[in-house]
Order: structure tokens, then C-alpha cells, then sequence
């Protein structure tokens, strides 16, 4: 196991810790060898508090993949660790648990950690599993507004599914975009992933009133009937060059991509 904190003996050496869980008259070759294949070689006779966060988290690796177990329990390692430093561990723990051929169970609350490290993932809302998937998949095609909330950047909409389509805030969408398409008719509501978003001109769309730059999205701005409010969505920077403030666009989701779930009827 590779707890959150490191969990090292401080009054033992670097290589002790590492050979701890070793019985063989050879275990401090043996850890010494694995100080080598983290990065450590050299810090044998150093004690942890002389480490930084990121080497006691790499001692705390070799002492777990030294034993060669089958099973790998990584216990949030990174957590408070900083971004370019868990992104470089990371790398690494993966890599050597496909040597090793081991199988790594890793709980993180980081969804780029499932994306990068996972092939397998299963998310937990209140310590009850609400979706199982490939990594990619849950990212691309959430089944739980939990999820898309988790791995994406969400656009949640009301809508309502009737026989030929979708009617939403930002115009009608063809079932095909659902995530079930066989869904039957009703208030739902509509979650969407702002990268799976698409602007195309056209005369019959919404008319833009502004667009901020969000980093690595758009915040598009329509202007709606005067009786209702400015409907704002985020989207893809890419936006096509033809589209700028003032433009007619249709807000189209990719095929298969958006979630719906039925809105609770209210009791009179």
C-alpha cells in the first residue's frame, strides 16, 4: 500500500524503509535496487526528513513494490503534492506496475488522475458506485450527472423529449445526440460536456451577443426574446472564423454525447 502521506519510519534510513517488508539476507541489495528504478539511487543512508514530499513518495513506492505483491493499494499518494511533480510520479508509478505486471487499485478525488493512470474506473457518489467504465468513456459519455460533473465541464439545460427530437433552450436537437435515444417523452434534463458543442451559422439559430475567453473555452453569449434573459453556454474555443458577436448560430451536441435524466414531477 502507498498511503497519502508517505507513511515512512522516520528513524529508519531510506534503505531500511525500503527493505522493511523484505525477509531475504539480501533485502538491502534488493532495495537498493529498487531506490534505483525511482529515481533514488544515492539517498540509500539518508533519513526521510531530509526528503522533499515527491522523493519520500517515491521511497514509499519502492518500499511497496519491493516485496513484487500482486496487489497495489495507492491511497490518494499525490494529493498534496504539486501539479508538474504528481504529473511526473504518476508517469512513473504506472510504468512500473505494468513491468511488474501487478494490478494497482489507485483512490483519487482527481479526475485527470483516473484519465492518466486508469483502465478501468469506477465512480463513487456517497460510497455508492454509480458508474463503471473505461477512463475515456467516462470522460466522453457520462451516464450520471455526478460524472459529468466530475471529469468535464458540464452545460446543464431543461429540455423536454418528445416523438421526433429534443426542444432545448438553445433550439431543437435530433434524439441521435442522446445518450439513450430510446428514452420516452418528458420533461428532462439535458447534460452536456461544453467541448462536445458545436457552432454552425445559421439564419434560424440564436443571435450571439458576446464571447469571453475561458482559458480553453468559450463563454457565448445569445441574446433571447425580450421577455427572457441573456442564455449564456460554454463551448470549444475552435470556434470557425466565420462566427463572431453578432453571428446566427445553432448550438449542436456531437452524436451520442448528451445525458438526460427526467425531471421529478411535481405533486399538486
Amino acid at each position: 500500500m502507498v498511503f497519502q502521506e508517505g507513511a515512512l519510519f522516520p528513524h529508519m534510513t531510506v534503505v531500511e524503509n525500503v527493505a522493511f517488508g523484505l525477509r531475504a539476507k539480501s533485502a538491502k541489495d534488493r532495495a537498493g535496487e529498487w531506490l534505483k528504478r525511482v529515481g533514488l539511487a544515492g539517498f540509500e543512508d539518508r533519513y526521510p526528513d531530509s526528503l522533499s514530499g515527491g522523493q519520500r513518495q517515491r521511497v514509499a513506492l519502492a518500499r511497496a513494490m519491493a516485496p513484487e505483491p500482486n496487489v497495489l493499494l495507492f491511497d490518494e499518494p499525490y494529493a498534496n503534492l504539486d501539479v508538474p511533480l504528481r504529473r511526473a510520479l504518476r508517469k512513473d508509478a504506472r510504468q512500473l506496475i505494468r513491468e511488474t505486471g501487478a494490478v494497482g487499485l489507485f483512490v483519487t478525488h482527481d479526475p485527470d488522475e483516473v484519465l492518466v493512470m486508469g483502465d478501468n474506473g469506477e465512480v463513487l457518489d456517497g460510497g455508492v458506485i454509480v458508474e463503471t467504465g473505461t477512463p475515456q468513456a467516462l470522460y466522453e459519455t457520462p451516464r450520471s450527472r455526478y460524472t459529468a460533473e466530475l471529469f468535464g465541464d458540464p452545460q446543464i439545460l431543461s429540455g423536454v423529449i418528445h416523438e421526433t427530437g429534443v426542444t432545448t433552450p438553445l433550439g431543437e436537437w435530433d434524439r441521435s445526440v442522446l445518450i439513450n435515444p430510446e428514452m420516452a417523452s418528458g420533461e428532462v434534463t439535458l447534460i452536456v460536456d461544453a467541448n462536445q458543442l458545436i457552432l454552425q451559422v445559421d439564419a434560424s439559430g440564436l443571435r450571439i451577443s458576446n464571447i469571453d475567453s475561458l482559458g480553453r473555452l468559450n463563454r457565448v453569449t445569445f441574446e433571447r426574446a425580450c421577455s427572457e434573459s441573456a442564455l449564456a453556454v460554454d463551448c470549444s474555443r475552435a470556434l470557425d472564423s466565420n462566427i463572431a458577436v453578432g453571428s446566427v448560430v445553432q448550438v449542436l451536441p456531437n452524436t451520442g454525447v448528451v445525458y438526460a435524466e427526467y425531471r421529478p414531477s411535481v405533486e399538486k
